[in-house]
């Protein structure tokens, strides 16, 4: 397995340089204190109110089963760019508006020709060009005058935006400060929160553009999530440790 390195740019070496000091106990310690991955949103289900029954995915269809019975394909997180990620096909749920029938389906997160944005209102939830996630029969579907309620599992209120998606800002690595994309792909999978996959020292790192592979931009993930919501705070700190630097924005 390829290991990732601390430094800048992002190389892959053999054998997996420790981020933080070794010589410096306290220092490691508040080092991989800051390192340690940020506790992240849980994926859930989507469940329609009326229906009682959750949105997963089955082949190429959006489909309507039963809540009982839980899947990853049952799972879905909402990730960067108002994108609604699915756990079990690791696609995002999108519209290809050159399908004027039926533009709803499942797609590569990354896929530039189609519109992969969510929004709320209420508890309904829809995209562009007022298409409405509706149900018809037991298909998922998209229309633009049909109004149809969804919410959490086992939820009485909790519609499908109650848990929004939060920034995470990287720290260290080569990406300056710049916020984790969700998901990337690294190594051909996807990933829809910080990883270690990569490392030995279990230190959660995220890439900050949406395939790694190509672009090489990465940094660690922080510990607490309000670190994640600083976008706003004009504070620049810089520090070194050792042989390296960090910007910490």
């Amino acid at each position: 397995m390829d290991f990732l390195s601390f430094g800048s740019p992002l190389v892959i070496k053999k054998k997996v340089d420790w981020p933080c000091p070794s010589e410096n106990t306290a220092e490691r310690q508040e080092c991989s204190a800051r390192t340690r991955a940020a506790p992240a949103a849980p994926p859930s289900d989507v469940t329609s109110v009326t229906l009682k029954r959750c949105v997963t995915v089955n082949g190429s269809n959006v489909v309507l089963d039963d809540c009982e019975r839980p899947t990853r394909h049952m799972l879905w997180k909402w990730v960067s760019r108002h994108r609604l990620f699915n756990l079990g096909t690791s696609m995002c749920l999108g519209l290809n508006l050159s399908d004027t029938m039926q533009p709803l389906g499942m797609f590569e997160c990354d896929a530039t020709y189609l519109v992969l944005w969510w929004r709320c209102h209420g508890n309904m939830l829809y995209g562009a060009s007022e298409w409405k996630v509706t149900v018809s029969g037991r298909l998922v579907v998209v229309r633009k005058n049909v109004y149809h309620e969804w919410k959490r599992y086992n939820t009485p209120k909790e519609g499908p935006c109650s848990h929004p998606y939060e920034e995470i800002h990287t720290l260290l690595g080569n990406a300056h400060g710049y916020s984790c994309v969700f998901p990337f792909n690294y190594n051909n999978k996807w990933y829809a929160e910080c990883t270690t996959e990569g490392r030995e020292d279990n230190l959660h790192w995220c890439a900050t553009t949406d395939r790694y592979d190509q672009s090489e931009r990465w940094g660690f993930c922080p510990v607490y999530p309000r670190w994640a919501s600083h976008r706003k705070r004009l504070l620049k700190h810089s520090c070194s440790l050792l042989m390296f630097r960090c910007f910490l924005l």
